[in-house]
C-alpha cells in the first residue's frame, strides 16, 4: 500500500486530509473544531518514519488544542 493511502487511512472521522503533497512532504489536515486546514510537514527516510512523524505532529496539535481549551475554562 502506498504512503498516500496509508495517510488517508489514518484520518477517518473528525480528522480530514484535504491534500497530500509528497514532493513537498506536507499534508493539509482539517482538525476538529477548526475552520481552516493546517499544514503538517512530513519527515523521515521511509514510509514508516513518515507515518510516525505525521501521527506525532497531528497528536501534538490536538494536545495543543486541548491545552488551549483547558486555559479557557471558567473557574
Amino acid at each position: 500500500m502506498g504512503l498516500e493511502m496509508q495517510l488517508k487511512q489514518l484520518c477517518k472521522g473528525d480528522i480530514q486530509i484535504e491534500s497530500i503533497n509528497l514532493e513537498e512532504m506536507s499534508v493539509d489536515v482539517l482538525l476538529p473544531y477548526e475552520s481552516a486546514s493546517t499544514s503538517v510537514e512530513l519527515e523521515g527516510e521511509n514510509d514508516e518514519e513518515i507515518i510516525e512523524s505525521f501521527k506525532s505532529e497531528v497528536n501534538k496539535r490536538l494536545n495543543d488544542m486541548i491545552d488551549h481549551l483547558n486555559d479557557c475554562k471558567l473557574y
